[in-house]
């Protein structure tokens, strides 16, 4: 169960970070210095425009929200596939929408992710923020219960089992965000922030 998680997790984190900010710079021809699994350092010096700028910092939550998507649809498919391929299925769409959720949410309760970059020079400021943390708990809630109806055995009956297929990937998950901090070159580079937001959310 920890090692699906861990890669579960890290996958995740590879797809929004990678695949997302540093590949939509990369596509937009603006440098990435470098890229770790929570931040994408970023050469913003060389964004010329509002639109690039919205567009690699939506890249990441966007790619997360496909990914999750693709995961469902296989979970869906894959019914008679072993118990580890499904639950790894579930964690992938389930670490996938936390981090869509985190950015959403977070704009609104924090005033930070990668929303904000998203929403800057938008006005109402208040209005979109409004939408965005709407989005964020509807998001959550069919984002959570629908890979849990359609992954999650009935475990009503064996609560200690419920609790470890659904305690190890937060507590993997925890572990892997607090190492992520230790010795890190990079908390303090401008993208610290959300380093440590990924790390107060996961917590």
């Amino acid at each position: 169960l920890v090692g699906i998680a861990c890669m579960a997790w890290i996958l995740v984190n590879v797809l929004h970070e990678i695949a997302g900010h540093a590949g939509m710079a990369a596509l937009l021809g603006i440098p990435v210095k470098a890229v770790y699994t929570t931040a994408a350092i970023i050469d913003w010096d060389q964004v010329s425009s509002i639109g690039v700028y919205r567009a690699i910092n939506a890249a990441g939550p966007l790619i997360n929200l496909i990914g999750a998507a693709v995961g469902l649809i296989l979970l869906n498919l894959r019914r008679q596939a072993d118990s580890a391929t499904r639950y790894f299925l579930w964690l992938f769409s389930i670490f996938n929408m936390v981090i869509v959720v985190m950015n959403l949410v977070s704009l609104g309760l924090m005033g930070a992710g990668d929303w904000v970059g998203f929403t800057r020079e938008l006005e109402p400021a208040s209005l979109w923020k409004a939408i965005f943390l709407g989005g964020g708990v509807i998001i959550a809630f069919f984002g959570y219960v629908l890979p849990l109806r359609m992954w999650m055995p009935d475990l009503r009956a064996k609560r200690w089992h419920q609790l470890l297929v659904t305690g190890i990937p937060v507590a993997t998950l925890i572990v892997l965000q607090s190492l992520s901090l230790v010795g890190s070159p990079f908390l303090r580079s401008p993208s610290a922030a959300d380093h440590w937001l990924a790390c107060v959310f996961a917590y």
